[in-house]
Formats: C-alpha cells, structure tokens, sequence
C-alpha cells in the first residue's frame, strides 16, 4: 500500500492527537495544523514523520503547507466544540467553524488531494423524535455549534460538486478514550466525572440522569476511517460514526464509578435547555457502504481507557 500524507488540522486535540498517532503506526507522514486554542503541544507525537505548523485555520499562511509537503488525505478537525462556549461566543464560533473551513476550502480547490474528511457532529439533527436517528432526517440544531456543522455540510458539498474532491462528512456521536490528560469536548462529561469521582468531589449530573448518549470508543474511529480511505469514496457522503447504542447518564456514571473503585453520590441539576434529551446513531449506512462495525462498546472502552 502506497504511504498517505496526511494534514490533520486540530492535532493537538483529543481526536486529532489520537488520529495522529493512529496514522504514524501505519507508517504514513503526518503534517499537523493546530492554534493550542484547546489543545495543547503535549499532545503533539514525538516521530520523524511528524510536522507541526503553529497555525490558525483561518490564516492566509495555509498555502505553505502545500508548497512544503504533498498532501494526499486531511482530516479537517480543527473547530470550537465545546457546545456551551459556542452559545456564550457565536460569533467566535462561526468565525472559526465556518469560515476556518471555506478558508482551507480556498486553498485546496486546485490540489490533488484524494479524501478530504471533516467532522461533522449529531448536534445537526438536534432533539430528533425518532431513535436511532439516520443521516436522512430533517436537520434541526438546537445549538450554535449544531448550525456551523449544518454550515460545513453544505460547504463541503458546493466544494465537491465545484472542485471534484471527494468530502466526507463524519457526524461524531459522544466520542472518549485515548489519554485520559487530554482535553476532550466530544464527551466532556466523562473525563470531568472521572476526575471528580478520584478526588471525591460532587460529580454534577444535569436533568434525573435517564437521559441517553451514544458513546463510542476513540478506537471505533480509527476504525472507521481505515474504512473510508480504504474504499476510496469519490462524491459528497455524510456517515454517522457512533455505536446504535443508547447509555443513561445515570448508568455511565455508575460504570464509571465501577471502575474506578468508589461510588460517590452525584450531584442533581437543572437540565439545560441547549442540551440534547436523547441521541442514538443509526449506523447502517457506514456499514452498508464502508463495512464499519464498532469493535468497542461503551463498557468495554471505558475499561480500556481507565485501566
């Protein structure tokens, strides 16, 4: 198999650390993009074939990139995905979310990349009626950050259909694991309630813990995009990258608890109105078209993560 060159914007965050670190275990050239706006240079990995630039996405200095390496796939993860800085900074949420990816968008038009992969989120289908929830349903985000990921999905088909480089779409459910020092907003609950739990802190569990998550192993995700490179999708796609398995916070939180030998009693709040009652992904069409299957469910991975 020819080696991939890979740019992988937001690499010094929790999926961008671990999707790094994946590709170097292949033996493919990693050249990373990141602002340490939540990331951090530790998590940055310590190979040869690894090349750091200290870059905003919405810089006009992207194009050197290109000129110093020769991109083949990029994986576009770079955004602000903390749900609640979003609504309290919109306009910083839209700047970097939608603009940073019509800005990267202009400087590829003429390459000759194979897969441009972005993440996409299933806060775009917002508090959907029916479980799991398809990628064929009706978009309706409730939050700031839903709305830029609807924005980057329309971007990324007009750019497909104008520039004829294939756009993948991933609409990420509640991702976790990797380093447990990592900054991780796709899940933020779990490694939150992790600290708390060790240091016997109150652990704050929002609305009666019955609602639902679908929380899917980092692991899941490499997975998942070994799939997509290997089948070499051409076209504009959107995939849900989940489990199709529905957890209670209640639960995770005793699984949690579990495993890290203590039970503290949460602490019950107000549910918030900018959060989601119950999600679920219906992952048929990743396996139709990519054979994805998650090897890891919640339980298992927590282990994995934690032990």
């Amino acid at each position: 198999m020819a080696k991939r060159t890979w740019l992988i914007t937001g690499v010094a965050g929790f999926v961008g650390n671990n999707m790094a670190l994946h590709y170097l275990q292949q033996g493919d050239t990693v050249v990373g993009l990141d602002n340490f706006y939540s990331g951090s240079k530790e998590n940055l990995p310590a190979n040869t074939n690894f090349h750091f630039y200290e870059l905003d996405i919405c810089s006009d200095m992207l194009e050197g990139i290109f000129q110093d390496h020769s991109i083949t796939h990029i994986l576009h993860l770079a955004a602000v995905v903390s749900v609640p800085i979003c609504e309290e900074r919109p306009e910083f949420a839209r700047k970097t979310n939608i603009e940073g990816l019509e800005n990267i968008f202009s400087v590829i038009s003429k390459k000759a990349i194979k897969q441009f992969i972005y993440a996409s989120s299933s806060a775009v289908y917002g508090a959907a009626k029916q479980l799991p929830i398809s990628e064929d349903v009706e978009l309706k985000p409730i939050s700031v950050y839903g709305q830029t990921k609807v924005e980057n999905e329309k971007s990324a088909e007009a750019f497909c259909n104008e520039a004829s480089i294939p756009c993948i779409g991933l609409r990420f459910f509640n991702l976790f694991g990797g380093n447990p020092a990592i900054k991780n907003d796709y899940a933020a609950v779990m490694p939150i309630w992790v600290n708390a739990i060790k240091n016997d802190q109150a652990a704050v569990i929002y609305g009666k813990g019955d609602a639902t998550r679908d929380f899917c192993y980092i692991d899941n995700v490499a997975n998942a995009m070994d799939c997509i490179v290997s089948h070499d999708l051409t076209g504009n796609h959107v995939f849900n990258i989940g489990t199709q398995q529905e957890t209670t916070l209640k639960n995770l939180f005793e699984m949690l608890c579990d495993v890290c030998e203590k039970h503290p009693e949460p602490e019950y709040k107000p549910w918030r109105d900018t959060d989601i009652l119950h999600s679920c992904a219906d992952i048929s069409k990743a396996k139709n078209l990519l054979g994805y299957q998650p090897k890891i469910n919640v339980e298992q991975g927590i282990k994995k993560w934690l032990i």
